[in-house]
């Protein structure tokens, strides 16, 4: 049971936690434990994705904030190549486009903390442990090498390591709701940090 629980997190990401049950979870604490150290590589792509999202946006910005008129068209008093304002208007449309695609992950990431903290009580220990070892020792890449957290994804993970042990009592005893405004709490943060990064 637990094997296919990890291919499917391996093959899904952090989406495969919308399909999971606590009904289909192993019981046995190695299992849960592998499948903890799979979610929390996922997780931890998850946060190196969204820090390269938040920089590849805070380079447009830049460009945008520096772009310069091209040199058609200052030769021809602005009737070709691109203006400066053209320039700045293509950056800020890419840059709308990633922060587009930057809050749909981080939706992905918090719909993903609420199931998680929903599954099951060994689990959400599991997790921790392995959010944890992931901070500390670094993560498994896609490609199958460890890679450490970037300064910007330690610290999202740091809130979600917290933001966990904090939910872990209460979300059995007050439900999902509590699960979904500590969580929101948390996006909402990291979204402000994001902003403000910028």
């Amino acid at each position: 049971m637990s094997n296919i629980v990890v291919q499917d997190i391996k093959s899904r990401g952090i989406e495969a936690f919308s399909y999971i049950d606590s009904d289909s979870l192993p019981q046995s604490t190695a299992e849960i434990r592998e499948i903890a150290k799979q979610a929390a590589n996922a997780i931890c792509q998850h946060f190196e994705r969204l820090t390269d999202l938040q920089d590849e946006m805070q380079d447009l910005s830049s460009e945008a904030k520096n772009a310069k008129s091209d040199l058609k068209n200052t030769l021809s008093f602005g009737f070709l190549g691109e203006s400066k304002n053209d320039k700045r208007m293509n950056l800020l449309t890419e840059k709308s486009i990633l922060q587009d695609e930057h809050n749909i992950e981080m939706a992905k990431l918090l719909q993903t903390s609420i199931s998680l903290s929903l599954l099951s009580a060994k689990l959400s220990s599991a997790m921790i442990n392995e959010m944890q070892i992931c901070v500390k020792k670094g993560f498994e890449n896609t490609d199958g090498r460890i890679k450490r957290l970037s300064q910007n994804s330690e610290k999202q993970a740091m809130l979600l390591i917290q933001n966990l042990k904090q939910t872990k009592g209460k979300a059995s005893k007050m439900g999902w709701i509590m699960a979904v405004v500590v969580f929101v709490v948390v996006a909402l943060g990291a979204f402000i940090v994001a902003k403000f990064a910028m």
